[in-house]
């Protein structure tokens, strides 16, 4: 625990520049003129807790999304499921998400062992399937327009482990 308020200043600024990389490297490396562009994306730092840290300001309504979805999305897939290298994919809006085409992605954050905390970062898919093109549709229930993947690990470098994906998907 940090008690000098200098100390605790400097702390949080470094956090908050690491969110704000990221999210420039994001945005240097998409492809997707809604990431590049239109800048819809925001990025975050949790705790092993998966309570947010830090955060960039990139897009307001994600200011208060991921600090939502990342702990649903990890309660529901469970903690214990991820190791070094994983990669948890999310879009579910029953689980914490906003909607369909709002993807995020949340890897652990590991030094020599040691369980730091949590990466993530939120971004607009322009066109995820559906009914009609660009994915937009008519006043029905989420599930009928577009296809949820809930919660599932895309990446991994560590031991095999079980993938739980959504029962509503």
């Amino acid at each position: 625990m940090v008690s000098d308020p200098v100390t605790l200043e400097v702390v949080r600024h470094a956090l908050q520049g690491v969110a704000e990389e990221m999210g420039s490297i994001m945005k240097r490396a998409a492809f997707s003129p809604m990431i590049k562009e239109r800048e819809d994306r925001s990025c975050a730092l949790f705790s092993p807790d998966a309570e947010l840290v830090a955060q960039a300001e990139h897009l307001p309504i994600h200011l208060a999304l991921l600090a939502g979805v990342v702990p649903d999305a990890l309660a529901w897939y469970g903690k214990e499921n991820l190791g070094p290298g994983d990669i948890l994919l999310h879009n579910d809006p029953y689980i914490g998400g906003s909607h369909l085409p709002d993807f995020t992605m949340i890897t652990p954050i590991y030094r020599a062992g040691r369980h730091l905390g949590y990466a993530a970062v939120m971004a607009h898919m322009t066109d995820v399937g559906g009914g009609t093109p660009g994915g937009g549709g008519e006043c029905t229930p989420a599930r009928s327009s577009r296809r949820a993947c809930g919660s599932r690990r895309c990446s991994s470098t560590g031991p095999a482990r079980s993938t739980r994906t959504s029962s509503r998907s």
